[in-house]
């Protein structure tokens, strides 16, 4: 069953850059924090700063990277509205999301 409400529309649509590397498509919607936390696990917002897969699990763990960090980095590869850094909802579920990641 496909569901089309824009509430249950959370996946990440792929592209490929002039390289040849797929790449999350920006398409001016906002990503969920699962969605957010997956993206930085996989390496997507390194240009950025973030570290990806067992990197950012240490990186988060000991406090050097942070889910406003991750946000903030979002907002810089222009996948999130900067209004999100405000947004504690966002940022309080962003670290939980990471920090489920980082316990498996």
């Amino acid at each position: 069953m496909l569901i089309s409400s824009h509430e249950h529309s959370s996946e990440i649509s792929e592209k490929r850059n002039s390289k040849g590397i797929v790449q999350p498509a920006s398409n001016g919607t906002s990503l969920s924090p699962f969605d957010l936390a997956f993206l930085a696990q996989r390496g997507y917002l390194s240009a950025q700063g973030i570290s990806s897969y067992g990197a950012l699990a240490t990186d988060f763990h000991v406090g050097t990277v942070t889910a406003k960090d991750i946000v903030q980095a979002a907002v810089k590869a222009n996948r999130l509205p900067e209004s999100t850094l405000q947004d504690r909802d966002y940022l309080n579920a962003l670290d939980s999301t990471v920090r489920s990641f980082n316990a498996h």
